[in-house]
């Protein structure tokens, strides 16, 4: 039988002081919807039952549009993935602080190894991806810095390994990001359409 206790130490706050930057965690992470985005519309009776509608009719109303009081619940993808801990200790374990940085994780296939960002991240040089080989996590992958998110800490399943040693560069890498400057020259022919996915 499967150990479902992995998934509920971090919905414990006195928990989170184990939350640690520079270590990989196992999370649950939402996929960014697009729009049209699909909308949860409660029954007025049992606010657990309701239906689902394709967003056009509800991000159409005044409501929305105009950023009105109305809270929407939105239906999302999520899925298990690592991820590294990008924010401090002290927010890690603050117990008023309800969100965690991170940075996920993307598997490297076959057919990522032909493009141009692929030998760039292995030699370090790429601008925003961070390389792991398969020693590190089972699998050859890389370190996505470009889309930093936030998730709450008790997304958080299961922490995983230590990787504080390669900080420093992963640091270095979000400062590149975050001063946006995004060099065309470095990126050598990549685009938003190539990547590790």
């Amino acid at each position: 039988m499967a150990d479902r206790t992995r998934n509920t130490t971090f919905m414990d706050k006195s928990k989170w002081s184990l939350i640690k930057k520079g270590w990989i965690f196992e999370a649950a992470v939402p996929y960014v919807g697009e729009r049209p985005l699909d909308f949860f519309i409660p029954d007025k009776k049992d606010s657990f039952r309701g239906k689902v509608v394709r967003g056009t009719s509800v991000a159409l109303s005044e409501d929305f549009t105009e950023g009105g009081n109305t809270v929407y619940q939105v239906v999302l993808d999520l899925k298990p993935r690592k991820v590294v801990v990008l924010s401090n200790d002290e927010l890690n374990s603050s117990e008023t602080q309800l969100d965690v940085m991170v940075a996920k994780f993307y598997s490297i296939t076959d057919k990522d190894k032909s493009e141009s960002w692929y030998e760039l991240a292995v030699n370090g040089t790429h601008p925003f991806f961070v390389y792991l080989g398969q020693e590190v996590t089972g699998r050859e992958c890389i370190i996505d810095l470009s889309t930093i998110t936030t998730i709450h800490k008790n997304m958080l399943l299961e922490e995983k390994l230590d990787i504080t040693s390669i900080m420093p560069v992963i640091e270095s890498k979000i400062q590149y990001c975050f001063d946006l400057g995004l060099d065309a020259t470095r990126l050598e022919g990549h685009s938003d359409e190539e990547g590790a996915s």
